[in-house]
């Protein structure tokens, strides 16, 4: 070939399309009929243990999207970032026979084990088949994939892109979205409104992370509802089948966000935060003692702890130590307020007010309900538990 000329990428472009799709109506069925021995007529766990929480039966149009959001991860995009360091072909080669002989495979193949093992993890499933020692290990495995995923491939990425030698990378004006390793990228790729594209994916996370909590928050409210622990109005169901009411009430804690166009930024930003960063901490305090009282009013019951499907090798040290580790770090957040001269009442009240609250809500619950600390010898244990 000539200096000058090359290949046009649409051509390319087509020509990997082809490829996908010889493969996909090809390998894919071959892997789906003979390996897999797939069958449209055996119902998925969605359907089979539909209870409205844990098991729904979703529009295949939204499954489809949580599927591929979840395969077009770290080996379909690092790869080929290591690759066309090389030139073109290498990446192209990833993309094509890693994807289709490899990672297609590997993806589809965990998808339906885990399908026919009622939905569970990778970790559940090689305990099942394997031992629990294999499983122990793959669970720890996926989470250094995921911290791996999350951390370091945007790291990696990005360091393979922009030399280190580039003097913008040694500006820290954090105000200024132009000198963000992610905007230089996109400049090295010849995007004139780098800067612009990079402000848009901000905001497409920023309203990915609050769809997610809201739609969290909801369903969390709905259910609650449901159990007898919050008003029943926020239970009640649209005629298409959307919490309406827990819906609205979460919006509107939501649009608490709002109050920093009237108020300083800054302030509301850390009264909203310490409010539902405290609230973690409690519930991790609530995790605790829960778990510590379970166990000890098992035994004290008479029963065996050999005969629960969770083996808790350190209590009591685990919960009590858990316990401590809450309360300092609760109680420390902020324990330079009281070491000054002067106490700064403002900032105390703005670290803990999520204490106070939590204790309004819970008392206030026990008033309206009546509840109280159920007693060791009145605990009452599932039949097959026992």
């Amino acid at each position: 070939m000539e200096t000058g000329t090359g290949v046009n990428a649409l051509t390319i472009v087509f020509a990997a399309l082809c490829i996908f799709a010889i493969a996909y109506r090809f390998y894919g069925l071959f892997i789906a009929t003979k390996v897999l021995s797939l069958n449209e007529a055996r119902k998925t766990p969605a359907v089979k243990y539909s209870d409205g929480q844990d098991y729904v039966p979703t529009n295949k149009y939204v499954l489809f999207g949580h599927h591929f959001a979840a395969i077009a991860a770290a080996g379909p995009l690092l790869g080929p970032v290591l690759a066309a360091q090389f030139g073109y072909m290498p990446g192209l080669l990833w993309i094509l026979i890693g994807c289709v002989l490899a990672g297609g495979v590997h993806d589809m193949v965990v998808l339906f084990c885990s399908v026919r093992h009622r939905g569970r993890s990778l970790a559940y499933i090689a305990t099942q088949e394997i031992d629990r020692t294999t499983g122990f290990v793959a669970s720890w495995a996926v989470l250094a994939i995921l911290i791996l995923t999350l951390a370091g491939l945007s790291i990696a990425v990005v360091s393979l892109i922009i030399p280190y030698t580039d003097p913008r990378l040694l500006r820290n004006d954090v105000a200024d979205i132009a000198v963000s390793p992610f905007t230089l990228v996109f400049e090295h790729a010849g995007l004139l409104s780098a800067a612009a594209l990079m402000n848009a994916v901000i905001l497409t996370s920023v309203l990915s992370a609050g769809n997610s909590g809201l739609y969290a928050s909801t369903r969390m409210l709905f259910v609650l509802a449901h159990q007898g622990s919050a008003p029943k109005i926020f239970g009640k169901l649209s005629a298409s089948g959307v919490p309406r009411n827990a819906l609205f009430a979460t919006t509107a804690v939501a649009g608490l966000c709002f109050l920093t166009s009237l108020f300083d930024n800054q302030s509301v930003y850390l009264w909203l935060l310490n409010t539902s960063g405290m609230s973690g901490f409690i519930a991790w305090l609530g995790i605790a003692i829960s778990h510590y009282r379970f166990r000890r009013g098992y035994v004290m019951n008479g029963y065996d702890v050999n005969k629960l499907p969770y083996k808790s090798s350190f209590f009591p040290f685990g919960p009590m130590l858990a316990f401590a580790l809450c309360m300092v770090i609760m109680l420390g957040q902020n324990y330079q307020a009281f070491l000054e001269g002067t106490i700064d009442w403002a900032g105390v009240v703005a670290t803990y007010i999520g204490i106070p609250l939590f204790l309004a809500i819970w008392l206030g619950y026990k008033l309206i309900t009546g509840c109280r600390f159920v007693r060791y010898s009145d605990m009452k244990f599932p039949e097959k538990y026992r």
